[in-house]
């Protein structure tokens, strides 16, 4: 299982970045059954929760006939110096 992580200080270069990452990445994966896009923002810890089961869910699932898998986390806030990020309720959540 492959890893990217794509960080930067500009928010339309960083996800320019991305965005062609998930092109060369997903390229021959399926679209309807071998992508999928998660909201990353989150605002308050339940929201934090609700995206941990859904990525856990999501990089859990095999792909369709067997077929490759890709998950991206699009616009995850949750490592910037906010009040959700630093919450140890957060924290405990992602361990």
């Amino acid at each position: 299982m492959a890893f990217h992580f794509i960080y930067g200080q500009d928010e339309y270069l960083t996800e320019q970045a991305a965005r062609e990452k998930w092109a060369q990445l997903t390229k021959g994966l399926d679209p309807e059954f071998g992508c999928e896009i998660l909201d990353g923002r989150c605002g308050k810890v339940d929201e934090v929760e609700t995206l941990a089961n859904r990525f856990r869910g999501a990089v859990q699932t095999m792909g369709l006939f067997g077929g490759g898998r890709a998950v991206w986390i699009k616009g995850l806030n949750l490592l910037s110096d906010t009040v959700t990020g630093r919450a140890e309720s957060t924290q405990a959540i992602l361990e």
